[in-house]
C-alpha cells in the first residue's frame, strides 16, 4: 500500500490538503480507516456516533446561549441602571411589568393587571412608576416586596395603564413607555399612544372589561 506524502500534497495542492484535513477532523481517523479497508458498515456506525456527538455539542451550546440570555433578562427585571431608562425604556418597562405580574399569586394573575412605565420629569430625570388594576393603587404583599428602590405606585380606579397615563399627565411628567403584564386593551393603547409613548408589550384586539 502506497503512503501519501503529506508535505508534498501540502506543497503541490494546498486546497486538496485542507479539504482532506477537514474530512479527517469531521469523520475521525477510525471511520476513515474503516472506509479505506472496505468496511462501510462499521464506518457508518462510527459516523453516526460522531454525528450524535456533534449534535449534542451544538445543543449544549444553544442551551448555554439561552441560559445566558435568560440570566441577562432576569438581571434586568431585578434591577436597572439610569442609563437603561434612556437607552431601552421600552424593554425596562416590559420586563418590570412582567416581573410584577409574576409576583402575583397564580389565581390573581388572570384577574389583576400590573403595569410599569418609564416617565420623565421637567428636569429630564427618568424613573419607573407602577400601575395596578386594584383599587387606588393597592398592592398585594408579593408585588409590594418586588418593587425596586425609587419605584412608586400611582393611585386610580381604572385600568393599570390608564392610571399611569392619567397620573403622569396630572403631574406634568412625560410618558416614555408603558407596558403591562397582560395584553393591553385598545382603549389603553390609544391613551398611551396619544401621550406619545411606546407600547412595548402585547396588545388585545378588543377592550378589556
Amino acid at each position: 500500500m502506497n503512503h501519501i506524502n503529506l508535505s508534498s500534497l501540502l506543497y503541490c495542492n494546498p486546497a486538496l490538503f485542507v479539504k482532506g484535513l477537514a474530512i479527517f477532523l469531521l469523520m475521525g481517523p477510525k471511520a476513515i480507516g474503516f472506509f479505506a479497508h472496505g468496511h462501510a458498515r462499521q464506518a457508518g456506525q462510527v459516523l453516526r456516533k460522531k454525528a450524535i456527538g456533534v449534535a449534542f455539542a451544538v445543543y449544549k451550546m444553544i442551551k448555554s446561549i439561552q441560559i445566558s440570555l435568560l440570566t441577562e433578562e432576569t438581571t434586568l427585571t431585578a434591577s436597572y441602571t439610569q442609563a437603561e431608562l434612556f437607552i431601552e425604556p421600552g424593554r425596562v418597562a416590559r420586563l418590570r411589568a412582567t416581573a410584577l405580574q409574576e409576583a402575583l399569586s397564580p389565581p390573581s394573575r388572570t384577574r389583576v393587571t400590573m403595569a410599569a412605565a418609564v416617565v420623565e420629569d421637567s428636569q429630564e430625570n427618568r424613573r419607573v412608576i407602577i400601575g395596578t388594576s386594584e383599587p387606588n393603587g393597592y398592592l398585594r404583599p408579593g408585588v409590594k416586596s418586588a418593587l425596586q428602590p425609587g419605584e412608586s405606585v400611582v393611585p386610580g380606579y381604572g385600568h393599570a395603564e390608564a392610571n399611569i397615563v392619567a397620573w403622569a399627565t396630572k403631574n406634568d411628567d412625560r410618558v416614555i413607555a408603558v407596558a403591562a403584564g397582560r395584553p393591553i386593551c385598545e382603549n389603553c393603547v390609544g391613551a398611551i399612544e396619544d401621550a406619545g409613548a411606546l407600547v412595548p408589550s402585547p396588545k388585545k384586539s378588543q377592550p378589556r372589561s
